[in-house]
C-alpha cells in the first residue's frame, strides 16, 4: 500500500505555509475516501531542485510527520541560492509577502539550511550530482550534511560525481538502486 502525492504549485515548487497546509488538506481527504487513518500510511517526503527544498520543508511543517525525506540536488541554503549571480531576482519576489519586516528572514525562515535546528528527527536521504551547475554542492548538500550532524539528525547524503542537475532516474543505476530501495523501505 502505497500512496504518492505529487501536488504541483509551478515550475518552482515553493513549501509555503500554505502550501503545507494545501498538501495536508490532500493527504486529509486521501484518508477520507479511501476509510484509512493518514496516521497509519507511511508519509514519504520527496522532490527535487526546489522541490527538494521543499520536501525538506515539508518535513518540518506537515501537520503529520514524514517516516523519511528524500531529495535530488535539493536547494538547500536559499539565502547562499539567492545571492548567486546566476539565480534569477524572483526569489525575493516569491518571499517578499511572506516577509513581514525583513525579506531576509523570510528567505532564512524557507531554507533548510536555516531551519535545521527545527526539523523533525527522521531520515534524511539525500542525492546530488557532483557536476552540479544549478545548485552548488559545496553551497547546499555537502554543507548541510554538516550542519545535520552537528544537531544529531539522521541524513545519507550520496553524490554521483559525474552527474549534474538531474532527477533521480537520470543518475546511475547504483545511486538511483539505492535512493529508490531505501525509499521502498520505508514503504512496504
Amino acid at each position: 500500500n502505497v500512496l504518492t502525492v505529487f501536488p504541483y504549485y509551478g515550475f518552482w515548487s515553493w513549501m509555503t505555509d500554505r502550501a503545507a497546509k494545501y498538501v495536508d488538506m490532500i493527504i486529509e481527504a486521501i484518508g477520507r475516501i479511501t476509510g484509512r487513518d493518514p496516521h497509519s500510511v507511511p508519509i514519504i517526503s520527496t522532490g527535487t531542485s526546489m522541490g527538494g527544498l521543499s520536501a525538506i520543508l515539508y518535513s518540518k511543517k506537515a501537520a503529520i510527520t514524514p517516516k523519511a525525506c528524500f531529495a535530488s540536488c535539493p536547494v538547500i541554503d536559499l539565502v547562499a541560492f539567492s545571492a548567486h549571480p546566476n539565480v534569477p531576482g524572483y526569489i525575493r519576489t516569491v518571499y517578499a509577502p511572506l516577509a513581514s519586516d525583513n525579506i531576509g528572514d523570510a528567505i532564512r525562515e524557507h531554507s533548510p539550511y536555516h531551519v535545521v535546528p527545527y526539523l523533525p528527527k527522521i531520515p534524511y536521504y539525500i542525492v546530488y550530482g557532483g557536476k552540479d551547475m544549478a545548485v552548488f554542492p559545496e553551497l547546499h548538500a555537502r554543507k548541510f550534511k554538516v550542519r545535520m550532524e552537528e544537531y544529531g539528525h539522521d541524513i545519507t547524503v550520496i553524490e554521483a560525481p559525474e552527474s549534474g542537475h538531474v532527477y533521480p532516474y537520470a543518475y546511475p543505476a547504483e545511486i538511483k538502486d539505492a535512493y529508490f530501495g531505501n525509499i521502498l523501505k520505508f514503504c512496504l
